[in-house]
């Protein structure tokens, strides 16, 4: 053949001519072109290819195929230069000669290429020359006969012009050449592999290899040739065109139809061999994503044939797309050879039902592309419902039942055409005659694993939840659409075919009552008693998605009694799952604000009867245990239905019934962990919505309050979140919607607007009743509550061992309390919230663990702490503020009291410590603490304050504003205040005396001692001081000292100070306890004093450390003078001229406390001298001696400096009763002593010398010797000592 067609060819027109008369300028023609598109959902199609360069449109509205080109009197085609009217008429054979030499030019360069990368740019553009010759030629055929051929209608005999004559056999040539050309091409499936892999290439550059070209090109003239054929058949205006050359060589008759049909067949038939191959790879999990075409060239040859033939079938009354379709697929699925026109389609398939389910599928989704390429969701689509029965049919049949993974892929196909078309009643019945069969069946696939399964309800919100993504199917393509086969089982895929079924916008509801009825009659009390826990579990879920979109009382009610078949002794497990279809019913109805009085009371009747043998003793423990599984969901679902209810004006109330009262005493504690988080739950969503007729103070009092609602700050999102995380650690599930978790947490941080009811003002009597009618449903919860948990949780408040939501459920009761005290018992009136928090948070027998979880959620509460101040009537004495004080101040105390016997934390202890940091930052935020700490110039710490230091702050400001008082009523008034903030103080501690904990023994000695100190003039007082004599006697002096020397020798100091004080200022016991506190040192003296002086012992005992102070204060003179007449009194009496014991300890404590302090008052400092000097005086021993003399020498010069320049008249006082009390009986040994100090201070010496001359010649006098030589020698040691008044004084002497 290119032989025939040489370089020596001579075109019809000269290549000399004029470059004007030739069209160089011509835009490039549309081809198959997936180099630059993309593909997916939504994508539009290529830009270069026929459906978005407007083929289709011009095509099927009769149009110029390329009205902008070949408009000049020549064309080059093939590099030539042809004119354009008359060359496809005059050189029909030459230009299609031409054509296939092109044709087979770029088959030599597929042949001939290599992996030469080098040579890929020419090859690439030589090649993309060729098939744009190619291209352009076809076109150019397509614009010819559009515009140029005239079809003659004469039937007149004559002479016809030569061209003319041509003209008419044009037809008839085009049509042979047309059918030789599909020969000379062949069938895509007899394409070698190398082009056919063209199609999966990989390559979004601008180089392609020739065989890219090649295979591309091939779809357009497989394309070309319909389109011809189809303009030609509009030319011929219904006259059938013959191709006489075949008619007379081979007797057949080829015409323009027939070569239609059979082209069309066998392109359709090599695409769906195509997608077969395709098909071969595909997972059924991807089958929905995977796409039928091999690249988007092939998806639109689909896309123009679909439309061609749509608009042949309007038009000209031929077959549709989906005849076709039918036609080819039937025989695959019904297993026979294909008809003749279909010959060649593959007859190996590894799922021949599968494939066509998938390949009708994407070829339906196709249809949304308007002719322009784009998708246009919102057209009407030509649907193919009686194949698609057939199909289903075949998927159904029960004699050779398909597994789970083929039947899932089919359901979901089906799904898609749903979607696509409007469903059909008859498709939706056969599949429900199915799942009728099958309704017990798993529906799961095996090699999935858990994936397989579907979704599990565990609630009834997920069961509705469920139901809900079963009537809201996601679009075409979504990943929510295309991955349900690995997240939904077919029967869940059905649901949602049959909801789009009962969907249908019907005028009549004849497909809703005709699916209903079909439903309903294949249930009966046999079929019900056979199902299995899958199958009720399907049949719950089959009545929910029933439900939201039928009549839901009638559905309802049908539910009901089908589940009254069941028998009465079903297995716990299965009665789980029917309360829990139950419930998910229920909050259908509250959704679409119904009432649930009819549902909820089957459900409290059954619900009763299994609480009851709960709580029977005689039940055995497993059986018990199986129990709990449905009274777990009962709580799991009863606490959805309030969480979701929008009021509680519905006959939520029934659910809280007597059933309660049997159950929560037979709870064991990870049972009752999740009865006391259900019931915070229900406490916090009957709060959300506030009644407007019970407000502020008049609420606690039992008044109303027309101000209406107002907002909280965070009550109740502690209680919410406290259920959640304890009920779902003991085992109770909640859903994990976010819409829902979303619409709890807004609920519970903010309570919303009050209901209709709560309103004060009513615009018509209908108003008014809806009105009274919402607040007495929500007065009823509220009384259900009261009767049948807090009973409960009252005979718990006092437990060992109180769970911690005790406390929660505790505070949710009081916040009830507060808001609607009518609702409270008679037992709790008038004052409810002040008896309540009474029982939970003030009462000292509470659990600290109790107490400090408890009072923080209220304390947050402004409104609340307000609103409960003292006042008449109030259920308990004195102001809650400072009840809430002493919980928080026994707290405090008893923090330690949880710590394991090795004295690590215990989980107890922990949640102390952290719980009593939150009630520490609420008290110090309380008004009347607040209010002291200001009074007093102290500020609270930044942050979150630690318990121990926070408690010293307070104790600090009472004291301050005490002291700040001049008014005596108000000072009797914050001393009752402050007994009532700290309580029995000794009883808190009284634990860790008993347990010998020694953290305990240190905070409780260091906070009494912080009273003690602080509190010192308040505890003087006649209403304290029996509290102060108490701490005296029980904590100081006992009648044996405990091992708990580090406790109290770090608080010791606190109490000797607060002690001194208060003797100092205690108008009626002061004596008493100036006794007391010098029997305290004394004993402490000696307790700590060590046998031998050292350093450390000495310099940190506790009582040298209470009487040392930087500088000297009235309070700190009088301790350390009741200290030093304690230590001379003693510990420094000589008994004979024997020396007390630990003298030099006594002596070392004696120097230590002089010299820390800079005291210089001579009543002060002369206290220890006459023992000092009995110590000079008596005691030989150096040590003893060095101290004594050192300590006699500050003393000495203290006192000289401090009366200088007189001599010190308190100390010649005292230096004078020492020589009165010692002259007689130690003669020369007070001279002695004398001297010592003669040395430091002449002058006090100079002014006893008359009393001292005078007492020698009285002693002389009285023994009648005489002259006492030795005496006298003596004495005028001394004298020598005094200068010149000594040595006249000596003089007189010698005279006597």
């Amino acid at each position: 053949m290119t032989e025939d067609f040489s370089q020596s060819l001579t075109p019809p027109v000269s290549p000399s001519a004029s470059d004007g008369l030739c069209e160089l300028s011509r835009s490039r023609p549309p081809c198959f072109c997936c180099a630059s598109a993309r593909d997916g959902p939504g994508q539009s199609l290529s830009s270069e290819g026929y459906m978005m360069n407007g083929i289709m449109k011009r095509l099927l509205l009769r149009l110029d195929p390329a009205p902008a080109d070949y408009e000049a009197d020549t064309v080059e085609i093939f590099g030539f230069p042809w004119t354009t009217e008359t060359a496809l008429v005059e050189s029909t054979k030459m230009l299609f000669g031409l054509l296939r030499q092109r044709l087979l030019r770029l088959e030599a360069l597929v042949q001939a290429s290599s992996h030469d990368f080098g040579q890929a740019g020419n090859l690439h553009y030589e090649a993309e020359e060729l098939r744009q010759h190619c291209v352009l030629f076809l076109q150019y055929v397509k614009v010819f006969l559009h515009r140029y051929l005239e079809v003659s209608s004469s039937l007149e005999e004559g002479p016809v012009h030569p061209y003319e004559e041509q003209e008419a056999q044009l037809p008839s040539a085009l049509l042979e050449e047309l059918f030789g050309l599909t020969l000379l091409i062949g069938r895509l499936k007899d394409l070698p592999a190398n082009l056919q892999s063209a199609f999966t290439m990989q390559n979004q550059g601008k180089i392609f290899p020739p065989a890219w070209h090649l295979l591309h090109l091939h779809l357009d003239i497989h394309w070309s040739v319909l389109e011809v054929l189809h303009i030609l058949g509009q030319k011929m205006r219904g006259q059938v065109v013959y191709a006489h050359q075949f008619v007379n060589l081979t007797g057949e008759n080829l015409t323009d139809s027939s070569l239609f049909e059979t082209h069309l067949c066998s392109l359709l038939c090599d695409l769906a061999g195509l997608a077969m191959g395709k098909y071969s790879k595909v997972r059924p999990t991807e089958a929905l994503a995977s796409d039928h075409y091999l690249c988007t060239c092939t998806k639109e040859l689909w896309l123009l044939i679909m439309q061609l033939l749509g608009h042949r079938s309007k038009a000209l009354h031929t077959q549709s797309f989906w005849s076709y379709i039918n036609q080819l697929l039937q025989p695959l699925v019904e297993g026979r050879p294909p008809a003749e026109q279909y010959a060649g389609l593959p007859s190996l398939c590894k799922d021949p039902l599968g494939f066509t389910w998938w390949l009708v599928t994407h070829l339906a989704e196709l249809a949304q592309y308007g002719r322009n390429g784009v998708l246009q969701s919102e057209q009407q689509l030509e649907a193919n419902w009686s194949f698609v029965e057939d199909l289903l049919k075949t998927t159904c049949r029960p004699r050779a039942p398909l597994a789970e993974e083929q039947v899932r892929m089919h359901v979901h196909c089906c799904l898609s055409l749903c979607l696509l078309w409007e469903p059909s009643t008859a498709a939706v019945s056969t599949l429900w005659d199915y799942y009728s069969r099958n309704l017990s069946a798993s529906f799961s696939v095996p090699w999935l694993g858990v994936s397989g399964l579907g979704s599990v309800c565990r609630t009834p919100l997920a069961l509705m939840e469920q139901a809900r993504g079963c009537c809201s199917p996601g679009p075409l393509r979504s990943p929510g659409h295309t991955q349900l086969y690995r997240s939904a089982t077919s029967f869940h895929i059905f649901l949602r075919v049959l909801y789009l079924c009962l969907a249908q916008d019907s005028g009549s509801g004849a497909p809703r009552r005709q699916m209903k009825g079909r439903i309903y009659s294949k249930f009966s009390a046999k079929k019900m008693q056979d199902l299995s826990e899958a199958g009720l579990m399907n049949f719950l879920l089959l009545f929910m998605v029933v439900g939201r979109q039928v009549e839901l009382e009638d559905v309802a009610g049908r539910a009901c009694e089908l589940l009254g078949h069941l028998p009465a002794s079903c297995p716990p497990g299965r009665r789980a799952l029917v309360w829990r279809g139950q419930l998910a019913l229920l909050l259908l109805f509250q959704e679409r604000g119904l009432d649930v009085g009819a549902q909820a009371g089957w459900l409290a009747s059954s619900f009763n009867e299994t609480a009851k043998e709960f709580y029977d003793r005689t039940t055995e423990a497993s059986r018990r245990l199986a129990l709990w599984g449905p009274l777990g969901s009962y709580l799991e679902g009863v606490a959805e239905v309030f969480e979701t209810s929008a009021c509680l004006s519905l006959s939520q109330e029934k659910l809280l019934n007597e059933g309660f009262d049997w159950l929560l005493p037979a709870c064991r504690q990870s049972e009752l962990h999740s009865a006391l988080g259900f019931l915070q739950i229900v406490l916090s969503q009957l709060r959300s919505p506030v009644p407007g007729a019970g407000r502020a103070l008049s609420r606690v009092t039992g008044s109303g309050d027309p101000r209406g609602p107002r907002r909280r700050r965070g009550d109740d999102a502690v209680f919410i979140d406290s259920a959640r995380v304890q009920a779902e650690a003991s085992g109770v599930r909640y859903a994990r919607d976010p819409v829902c978790q979303r619409r709890v947490h807004q609920r519970g941080v903010h309570a919303g607007p009050a209901p209709t009811w709560a309103s004060t003002t009513s615009t018509s009597s209908t108003s008014s009743t809806t009105s009274s009618v919402a607040k007495e449903r929500h007065l009823a919860v509220a009384a259900a509550l009261w009767v049948h948990f807090f009973p409960f949780l009252r005979s718990l408040r006092l437990s060992l061992t109180p769970p911690p939501q005790l406390a929660d459920a505790a505070a949710g009761f009081t916040l009830l309390a507060f808001d609607l005290p009518s609702s409270a018992p008679n037992d709790l009136q008038p004052r409810p919230v002040l008896s309540i928090m009474q029982c939970f948070g003030w009462d000292d027998m509470l659990h600290p663990l109790l107490v400090t979880r408890y009072l923080p959620h209220l304390l947050q509460n402004s409104e609340l702490v307000s609103a409960t101040g003292p006042g008449p009537g109030a259920a308990v004495p004195g102001s809650a503020q400072a009840l809430c004080v002493r919980a928080w101040f026994r707290s405090v105390l008893q923090q330690h009291l949880h710590r394991n016997p090795d004295g690590s934390d215990s989980r107890a202890g922990r949640a102390v410590e952290e719980q009593l940091a939150e009630l520490t930052r609420l008290v110090l935020r309380l008004p009347e603490v607040d209010a002291l700490l200001q009074r007093a110039g102290l500020q609270p710490p930044a942050g979150r304050p630690e318990p121990s230091p926070a408690l010293e702050l307070f104790i600090k400001a009472v004291g301050r504003v005490y002291g700040g008082l001049e008014v005596l009523s108000e000072k009797s008034a914050l001393v009752g205040r402050a007994l009532e903030y700290m309580g029995d103080i000794l009883k808190y501690i009284k634990p860790y005396l008993v347990s010998k904990s020694q953290e305990g023994m240190q905070l409780a000695y260091w906070a009494v001692g912080c009273v003690v100190k602080h509190w010192s003039p308040l505890l003087a007082t006649s209403r304290a001081q029996q509290l102060l004599f108490r701490i005296v006697d029980g904590m100081l002096l006992p009648h044996s000292l405990p091992p708990h020397d580090r406790a109290l020798r770090s608080s010791l100091p606190l109490y000797l100070q607060g002690l001194s004080v208060a003797s100092s200022v205690s108008q009626s016991k002061g004596v008493y306890l100036k006794k007391q506190l010098c029997s305290v040192i004394s004993r402490y003296l000696d307790h700590f004093l060590p046998a031998t002086p050292s350093a450390g012992a000495v310099a940190n005992h506790p009582v040298l450390l209470a009487a040392c102070e930087g500088s000297p204060s009235p309070r700190g003179v009088a301790l350390r003078r009741t200290t030093l007449q304690v230590l001379c009194d003693s510990f420094l009496q000589f008994k004979g001229h024997a020396p007390p014991p630990r003298l030099t300890s006594v002596l070392a404590f004696l120097l230590e406390l002089l010299r820390r302090n800079a005291d210089t008052d001579p009543l002060l400092l002369t206290v220890p001298l006459p023992s000092l000097l009995r110590c000079v005086m008596l005691v030989n021993e150096p040590q003893v001696r060095k101290s004594s003399t050192e300590a006699l020498q500050l003393v000495v010069e203290r006192c000289a400096a401090a009366s200088s320049p007189e001599p010190c008249g308190q100390m010649i006082s005292v230096l004078r009763s020492f020589v009165e009390e010692n002259e007689g009986v130690y003669d020369r040994l007070v001279y002695s002593a004398l001297e010592t100090v003669a040395i430091l201070d002449p002058r006090v010496v100079r002014a006893l010398v008359p009393d001292l001359s005078l007492s020698l010649r009285t002693t002389e006098h009285k023994r009648g010797q005489g002259r006492n030589a030795a005496l006298r020698s003596a004495y005028k040691k001394l004298l020598g000592q005094l200068g010149e008044s000594g040595q006249a004084e000596m003089v007189s002497l010698d005279e006597d």
